[in-house]
């Protein structure tokens, strides 16, 4: 069970930083062409939905954690991606949690993109296919403020772009996950616009939604903390952002956001600071 997932925002780094940046890019760098980012990201909870019923926590329960995003171009349909990072989370409430927090290696991501449809040779949009492997970190997990569900899988995506006129740009994506040890499986879709007001600043919009079917109800009868990865999760979130081109290739981003009231998941707001560079 992801209370505060590391990926709260599924467009953030596609439109805050350059294209060749992101896995969740449908902009592949081209051979030879890459980009790496280390980001910031801290997120809070006050409220909680049990199953669908909406509670306040006792305390926030509240996650920090540390990434490094890499892709890199093989030809020029092809891109390879990858991200890894640590994270800790706190949550100092008697009986729900086991210490005052827990921390360990996030779940890493490698993954491939394969672009489809380019706009640039007269297409209509800009269309890519991501195929991701999870493999799942180092962390205690059946635990509320577990950082992850402790469970390796893939998930397939199909990727969706187009630049506009005046510096605007539309991006999306829908995807399906799916993992071992029962955790349920997936379906999320996002989608984004960004502006790229001038040459140095650029503000952008994202939206996202995670699905999962199946599973059970945190509360419901038989429930135990054990079942926690096997929650039926969804989740909806926003978030606006800036981009600050900084020398050459490097940019800074800043983001924030929410997490929607949803199904067995945390409330609350997040934000994101991240340094891009592109080669």
């Amino acid at each position: 069970m992801r209370v505060l997932a590391v990926s709260a925002s599924l467009l953030a780094l596609t439109l805050g930083t350059p294209a060749c940046a992101s896995e969740n890019s449908p902009w592949t760098p081209g051979p030879g062409f890459g980009g790496v980012s280390l980001e910031f990201l801290r997120q809070s909870g006050d409220r909680f939905t049990i199953g669908t019923v909406l509670t306040d926590l006792p305390v926030d329960l509240e996650q920090t954690a540390y990434f490094l995003n890499i892709s890199y171009g093989l030809t020029e349909k092809l891109a390879i991606d990858g991200k890894i990072g640590y994270s800790e989370t706190t949550f100092e409430a008697d009986k729900l949690s086991p210490g005052e927090s827990l921390d360990g290696l996030a779940d890493i991501r490698i993954g491939f993109r394969y672009l489809l449809l380019d706009e640039t040779l007269g297409a209509p949009f800009t269309l890519t296919a991501r195929a991701t492997g999870i493999i799942r970190g180092i962390y205690e997990e059946g635990d509320l403020d577990s950082i992850g569900d402790g469970a390796s899988g893939g998930e397939v995506t199909a990727l969706v772009g187009r630049i506009l006129p005046g510096g605007f740009a539309l991006t999306g994506q829908v995807g399906f996950r799916g993992r071992v040890d029962g955790v349920p499986e997936e379906i999320f879709a996002a989608g984004g616009i960004s502006w790229q007001a001038t040459d140095r600043f650029g503000f952008y919009a994202s939206g996202s939604y995670t699905n999962a079917f199946g599973g059970v109800d945190i509360g419901e009868p038989g429930f135990t903390p054990a079942q926690l990865p096997q929650t039926n999760e969804d989740l909806p979130t926003w978030s606006v952002g800036t981009s600050i081109k900084l020398f050459g290739p490097a940019s800074l981003n800043g983001e924030f956001g929410q997490r929607l009231a949803g199904r067995n998941t945390t409330v609350g707001n997040f934000f994101r600071i991240s340094l891009a560079y592109s080669f």
